[in-house]
């Protein structure tokens, strides 16, 4: 056992975040921690890696000199330094002797003496045993496949941006190889190729790996134990996400027909008394089954599980030509240059995801259909009657005091309060949400607001920058429904192929060797044939 945790609390202030809980690493498990937003997912990580404490004293245990690492924030201390030297951080030992090798090597050059040749064998085999070839192995291909070159390994951490920063903090963590790796989210910000590959990374990791995730494939993929956190209490299942929802349900099924059983049984002794009790010939009979009641342990109705989401109903305002969009020679990019070009025409209606390795220009493509970047050449033209509505994929943190309400309503006075409520309701922003300030949103809230502004608009062509960033699992299930069943037309970026299944028709793909072109089938027969 690795780490075990046994009938913990963690509170704070007044909250409760986790109760009673119990969880346990063993050898090199790959195990998933699933619930809602909010739930407690990343408090279990904190109290993992020892930075969250629980109650009663004692009931975390590590193992003696366990490694704990956990990608948390991306900090640098020094950010002249070199991608190469703040990865290679990690292996101090390492590098010493690769350093040692080299000062070796150079003396061996002007003095060729049998006992520098001897420590120099020595150093090389030390460097072997230890791992040194294996690692700088790891080394070129993690960085590769987190997409940095070469020439990145030698730029300073301050030349990259925040999302290549985090990539390179999570290729520290990587090769690392502690004897737990904790993983908060890491999907996020990675295309499908990179996922797929740290998909092969991580169940040919030889030792613990702890993820929390909302991206249902990857976690088919990699998880063998699933704890869930529901109601703030935590269950074990044994098998991927898949497994566990399937086990879940016959769980449950399986407590409330135990629960049914047993109040069937109750009201028969109960009725058994009430009967028996005026016949003093049966009174000793009557009493047996009051003991025998009194000593029954009661079961409590099985809670259903938490599948609250959003549901809202929404039809175009108006109809919009056959023909939704048709691009030709379209010129994609920025002040850095072209990044793609392609032709495509798309039908009303059709639901259309776009995928890609990250840079290759599928945001550019929404923003320049948008409005917000121009083409660097060729057109584009939406067709007749076409309403228009973008989200985009980092919507801007909101300041001031305005409540939920405020801001909703004030977009679309000639809504009822009714009105206005049941529509941000149908995105649970109801109750006392409403009343919460815009600016105090977490970021799934903010995004359920901007995607609730955007349908009352009732637009017919929906542009869509990750969408389901932020979303849990049921969240992105349920967008993906209302997407379906929408009779506009979406274009939509995403790297969760889960969601690209259940929604696009046809895709665009930017791909690095063939370029971008239109795919008019579905993601399945795109993976088929790609």
């Amino acid at each position: 056992m690795k780490i075990s945790i046994s009938h913990a609390t963690v509170s704070h202030g007044m909250d409760i975040v986790l109760s009673d809980v119990s969880f346990a690493v063993k050898g090199n498990e790959k195990i998933a921690v699933v619930g809602r937003n909010g739930c407690g997912k990343t408090t279990l990580l904190n109290l993992i890696a020892g930075s969250e404490t629980a109650e009663p004293a004692g009931a975390i245990s590590r193992r003696s000199g366990l490694t704990v690492d956990f990608l948390r924030q991306v900090t640098f201390g020094d950010d002249s330094v070199t991608l190469e030297d703040e990865v290679k951080k990690a292996f101090p030992a390492i590098n010493e002797l690769r350093e040692r090798i080299d000062r070796l090597q150079a003396r061996m050059e002007s003095d060729p003496d049998e006992r520098v040749i001897q420590k120099y064998v020595d150093a090389l085999e030390l460097f072997a045993h230890q791992g040194g070839y294996e690692y700088e192995a790891d080394y070129e291909s993690v960085l590769r496949h987190l997409g940095f070159t070469r020439d990145d390994e030698k730029r300073p951490l301050s030349s990259f941006s925040g999302g290549q920063r985090t990539r390179i903090a999570f290729a520290q963590v990587l090769l690392n190889k502690p004897d737990v790796l904790l993983l908060d989210e890491p999907t996020n910000h990675l295309d499908i190729p990179t996922i797929q590959w740290l998909e092969s990374y991580l169940k040919s990791y030889e030792s613990a790996v702890v993820v929390v995730s909302h991206d249902r494939e990857f976690l088919d993929n990699v998880a063998e134990v699933v704890y869930e956190i529901e109601y703030g209490r935590m269950e074990r299942y044994a098998g991927n996400y898949t497994v566990f929802v399937a086990e879940k349900e016959r769980t449950w099924d399986k407590r409330q027909r135990a629960y049914e059983a047993q109040q069937e049984e109750i009201a028969r002794l109960e009725q058994t008394i009430e009967s028996f009790k005026g016949h003093p010939t049966k009174a000793a009979m009557a009493r047996a089954k009051r003991s025998q009641l009194d000593r029954m342990v009661r079961l409590e109705p099985p809670r259903k599980y938490d599948l609250k989401t959003f549901n809202p109903i929404f039809e175009p305002a108006r109809r919009g030509f056959t023909e939704a969009l048709r691009a030709r020679d379209l010129a994609l990019g920025r002040q850095g240059g072209e990044l793609a070009r392609l032709s495509f025409s798309i039908e009303r209606g059709r639901k259309v995801g776009v995928i890609g390795p990250n840079g290759c220009g599928k945001s550019t493509l929404l923003e320049t259909l948008a409005g917000r970047v121009a083409p660097l050449g060729g057109s584009f033209a939406f067709g007749g009657n076409t309403d228009l509505a973008y989200f985009e994929q980092l919507i801007a943190a909101p300041s001031g005091d305005q409540t939920v309400l405020e801001s909703f309503w004030g977009e679309f006075p000639g809504l009822t309060n009714n009105e206005a409520r049941g529509a941000l309701g149908s995105f649970l922003l109801g109750g006392d949400d409403v009343n919460k300030a815009v600016s105090r949103l977490s970021g799934g809230e903010r995004a359920r607001l901007e995607l609730c502004r955007m349908m009352a608009r009732r637009p017919n062509f929906l542009l869509l920058d990750e969408p389901t960033n932020h979303m849990d699992i049921p969240g992105k299930e349920a967008l993906a429904n209302v997407l379906q069943s929408y009779a506009g037309t979406v274009l939509f970026v995403s790297h969760d192929r889960a969601f690209l299944r259940a929604v696009a028709d046809a895709l665009i793909v930017f791909d690095p060797v063939e370029g971008a072109y239109y795919f008019p089938y579905s993601y399945d027969e795109y993976a088929e044939v790609s």
